[in-house]
């Protein structure tokens, strides 16, 4: 057995062992180190003991893990410990709505857990991350093919940065979280293309810093989405083709433009400010050629100020 409440392991020893239960007994053997959790898991193996000296290998599979408030999710990897580091091999993950497949992670057993490695992900979805890590109501969707490098240190403090490049398809951002998207749920559409950027998360907030390429020309963003439904993201885009994007809640647009604008979310109270110059822009099916000026949205109200139309002047 492993010793608990104070209990020292002998010097030397050989084992195999099959444990299955809930994540939270282990508190019960501070030898293993291992960090507080929720859940439920599965393992077996061998463990050796040389002095201050451990090695072993075996299998882990886990369920329903949640860590901080954080849904982990559920997952199977093979593991090999030497001393005071874990590589994990054969490693397959499910988390947030998506597939994660690895063959080269590593996890410190140090004071913060550092942990590093590569995942290929398929059909990760933004809105299933965000419902991980709290957020309740998301009101952006998107879907996520690609790659993922991960640098996270798990304790002391909890930090996660997560390097995507991936492919992206329907990213939309709704008006009410409690309807399904489609249709006039769907404030604005942005199709797919490619998204490649650094994702960092705390036990607070997930930071971004990303770069895209939608509606036919590059986008960059930058800002945070809060976990208490507070969020703020700035974009600024070359040659946007708001053809392609077909409209802004029920305002049919087409053209192509420069665009920037600041989105920022405080519980229901979301509102959008940027500007904007547009060639062969047409608003409603009414064509008004090139056009720039700024835009307000807020409350299902949309409206525009220092627009400069053909042949007037300033409004």
């Amino acid at each position: 057995r492993l010793p608990s409440d104070g209990e020292s392991l002998p010097r030397t020893f050989n084992a195999s062992y099959e444990i299955k239960g809930k994540l939270p007994y282990l508190q019960n053997f501070p030898v293993i180190g291992a960090p507080e959790l929720k859940g439920s898991f599965a393992t077996r193996g061998d463990i050796r003991k040389n002095g201050d000296l451990y090695a072993g290998k075996g299998q882990l599979s886990y369920e329903g893990v949640l860590y901080e408030g954080y849904e982990i999710g559920t997952g199977t990897l093979n593991f090999a410990l030497d001393k005071r580091r874990v590589d994990f091999t054969q490693v397959a993950l499910k988390y947030g709505g998506g597939d994660f497949k690895s063959n080269k992670f590593q996890l410190e057993l140090t004071e913060h857990f550092p942990l590093t490695g590569e995942f290929n992900v398929h059909g990760l979805t933004l809105e299933g991350v965000l419902r991980g890590v709290g957020v309740e109501r998301p009101q952006v969707a998107m879907e996520a093919t690609g790659k993922i490098k991960v640098n996270a240190t798990l304790a002391g403090p909890f930090e996660i940065k997560a390097a995507l490049d991936s492919k992206i398809a329907d990213l939309v951002v709704i008006d009410d979280a409690d309807k399904p998207k489609g249709g006039a749920n769907n404030l604005i559409e942005f199709g797919g293309g490619f998204l490649k950027g650094l994702l960092t998360f705390s036990l607070t907030k997930m930071d971004f810093d990303a770069e895209s390429n939608l509606l036919g020309g590059p986008v960059k963003a930058k800002g945070f989405i809060g976990f208490d439904d507070t969020s703020r993201v700035s974009v600024v885009s070359e040659n946007t083709s708001l053809t392609q994007m077909a409209r802004i809640a029920n305002l049919e647009l087409a053209g192509t433009g420069k665009l920037n604008a600041e989105v920022v979310v405080n519980g229901d109270d979301a509102h959008v400010t940027g500007g904007f110059e547009v060639q062969g822009a047409k608003v409603a099916g009414l064509e008004l050629g090139v056009v720039s000026g700024e835009a307000f949205y807020q409350g299902l109200l949309l409206t525009f100020e220092n627009l400069l139309l053909p042949s007037l002047e300033p409004v």
